[in-house]
Parts: structure tokens; C-alpha cells; sequence
């Protein structure tokens, strides 16, 4: 055999001749494949069976995904509030969590860090405010779960609270032991009360004794209790209103992805309005700490506590409308999106294919009739 092309060689040779033969150009090749294997690996969404065996140990039951899901508005990447969202994406990926992020910030670098620090990251599609990305992300987070993980739950929190991440498991794993539908965690006292703005400490003390007195009140308990599942009618456990952070199971979505909040009001009142139709909800304490930077840059800060006072009285009011208005008919707001889906259908692509389509997939849906009629 010729040696041309190095075979029959010894392997030294081999290697030798290979070097001798190799340019810059291939050797450039190689790293810029390397650069981008490694990018992609970097931004890709972490996939369900990727949690390290810590992480299944720590989060308890390892065979029910929890998925955290969120949204962020920063004018830039600097600051703190984004510092600490970098952070509490770290915290969520050493934990094993996946993080889903709406965010609407007007500059890119915002999404691209968040992202390079762990998290899957979109920018906002809907022109609207924070309920607006909330639903956006929620839907994104639904998107992620696999069609057998139909027990997965959805934990919602602000991204800049980057101790959140570490007590996930253990809301998680109380709900799973409860079998509670729906979960808030509670800010152990003398935590809060030392790691807090002195301003929000006090507006929501005050702001979760006047709820749950309220809903003492109002909320008539139905569905199974934790304590006896076969009575009808359970006790009112206290909640921590204003904290932020929630936990739900994937078959209480929809009250959430239907509500139209722009703000506060998305993350609580589906809340209400699920505990009222039947979901059964649960407070878990956790040894939460506020961020210290945080702290010292609302404290005796004018904007600050203008803006926890507004967060108080706005809240307060939805709230108590939440508790004594109807419920909302979610059947027929799902049916309201599809009729407008169809009329984009219907006058953009001509209604033939789509059509037979939609019917072959959703027969019963009325609107898929009545756009063929037209």
C-alpha cells in the first residue's frame, strides 16, 4: 500500500504525519464547530430527564416535574433587581429546576444573560404588562411538559427573589404528601420581618391579616379536606397573600392562562377564583430571605413605599371583589379565543384545509361549524 495518505504507517508516524499535513483553516474549522456545539448545549432548554441525582433526592418525589416560570422588565442588564435575577436562575439550575422567562425588557442583553445563566428565555409577544407575560410564560412552561407528566406543577415566582429556588422541594414535596391542588409558601416571621424593606413588612403584614380574616368570611371551603377527605366543607388556611410566589397543578392552568389581570391581580385572583370552584389549597413555611441589596435600596426610598402602599390598596380592593363575584365562566372564554382564531383562519388562509383540519381534531367545537358556514 502507498504511503501517501499515511497508511501503513506506524502510529507515531501517523500522528506526525497528520500534523505535518493539517492548516490553520481546518484547525479554525474544528474550534468554530466546538464554539458553536458548546453555545447550543449552553441556551438549550434543560430537558426533563436532565436534573442531576442530587437534585432528584433533594426534590423528593423525583417522578412529578415542577417547572418555575416567570417574567422580567429590566431597562438594561445592570442593577440590582438583575443581579439578582441572574442569581436566582443559578440557584434554580444548581437545583435541578427548569426556569421559564417572559421577558419584555427593551434591550436583548437582558435575555441573552438570563439565558447563558440557565434559564429558557423569550422576549414578550403581546404588547401588555406583567399579567400579560405571566400567562405568556405559563403557557410556554405547559408547552415544556411532556403529554405522560400530566401531574406536573407549575411554580410561579418574581425571578429577582433569588432565595426562592432553594425551598421549591419543599413546597413541592408538601403538596405531593397533601395532595393539595394549589400552594402558597408563608415567610417564617422573624425572617421576614428582618430581611424586608421595613415599609413592605408592615403594608404586608397588615395586607394578608385583612385577606384571610376576609376570607374566613367569604370563601365557602368546598371539595375534600386534607384532614378528612370525605367532608365537604374544610377550614380556611391562612395564606400568605402578598409574598408572590404560588404553586399549582397543571389541571388549575387555565384560571390562570384565562384571566385577564395586567398586574398583581393575574397572580392571585385565578388563585381565588380556583380555591372557590373546589382546589384545594395549602401554606407551607420556608426560611425565606429578601435580598439584603434589596433591602437597602428601598428602604427609606420614597418611590419604594409609594409603590408598596399602591400594591396594598389596589390588591386589597381586587381581592375583595374576588371573593364575592362570580365566577369565572372559563368554558366560554376558551371558546371566545378559538372564534377569534378562526376568523384569522377564515379570512387569511381561505378556510379550506385549515378547516378540515380543525374538524378532524376538535369536532366539538362549535365555531369550526360556523366559520365553514360563512
Amino acid at each position: 500500500m502507498g504511503s501517501g495518505d499515511g497508511k501503513g504507517r506506524a502510529p507515531a508516524e501517523r500522528l506526525r504525519f497528520a500534523l505535518e499535513h493539517v492548516s490553520w483553516k481546518h484547525i479554525s474549522f474544528v474550534l468554530a464547530c466546538v464554539v458553536v456545539l458548546l453555545t447550543l448545549h449552553t441556551l438549550a432548554l434543560p430537558s426533563h430527564g436532565s436534573r442531576s441525582t442530587t437534585a432528584s433526592n433533594l426534590n423528593g418525589d423525583g417522578d412529578v416535574l415542577l417547572i418555575i416560570f416567570g417574567t422580567t422588565m429590566f431597562p438594561n442588564a445592570t442593577g440590582v433587581r438583575f443581579e439578582e435575577a441572574l442569581e436566582s436562575v443559578k440557584n434554580a439550575k444548581n437545583e435541578g429546576w427548569i426556569t421559564v422567562i417572559c421577558d419584555s425588557s427593551p434591550d436583548p442583553e437582558v435575555r441573552v444573560r438570563l439565558k447563558l445563566a440557565g434559564a429558557s428565555v423569550f422576549a414578550q409577544h403581546k404588547a401588555g404588562r406583567k399579567g400579560q407575560g405571566l400567562r405568556e410564560a405559563l403557557q410556554a412552561a405547559l408547552d415544556v411538559v411532556p403529554p405522560t407528566a400530566t401531574d406536573a406543577i407549575f411554580a410561579y415566582q418574581e425571578i429577582e427573589k433569588s432565595n426562592m429556588p432553594f425551598h421549591w422541594a419543599e413546597v413541592k414535596d408538601k403538596m405531593i404528601q397533601t395532595g393539595a391542588d394549589i400552594a402558597v409558601p408563608w415567610r417564617e416571621e422573624s425572617l421576614f420581618q428582618a430581611t424586608y424593606p421595613v415599609a413592605q413588612y408592615h403594608s404586608e403584614t397588615f395586607g394578608r391579616i385583612y385577606l384571610n380574616t376576609l376570607a374566613r368570611k367569604k370563601i365557602k371551603m368546598v371539595g375534600k379536606s386534607l384532614a378528612n377527605p370525605s367532608a365537604r366543607e374544610r377550614t380556611w388556611e391562612d395564606l400568605d397573600w402578598h409574598f408572590g410566589p404560588f404553586a399549582f397543578r397543571q389541571e388549575w392552568s387555565e384560571f390562570w392562562l384565562q384571566h385577564d389581570g395586567q398586574m398583581w391581580d393575574a397572580q392571585i385572583l385565578p388563585m381565588v377564583y380556583a380555591i372557590r370552584s373546589g382546589a384545594v389549597p395549602i401554606s407551607v413555611e420556608i426560611p425565606f430571605r429578601a435580598s439584603p441589596h434589596m433591602k437597602r435600596e428601598e428602604d427609606n426610598n420614597l418611590f419604594f413605599t409609594t409603590k408598596r402602599k399602591s400594591q396594598l390598596e389596589k390588591l386589597l380592593d381586587k381581592v375583595e371583589e374576588s371573593l364575592v363575584n362570580p365566577i369565572p365562566d372559563y368554558t366560554h372564554a376558551v371558546g371566545s379565543v378559538c372564534a377569534e382564531m378562526m376568523n384569522l383562519t377564515c379570512h387569511a388562509l381561505r378556510f379550506e384545509q385549515p378547516l378540515e383540519m380543525l374538524r378532524s381534531c376538535w369536532p366539538e367545537i362549535k365555531c369550526v361549524h360556523d366559520c365553514e358556514r360563512r
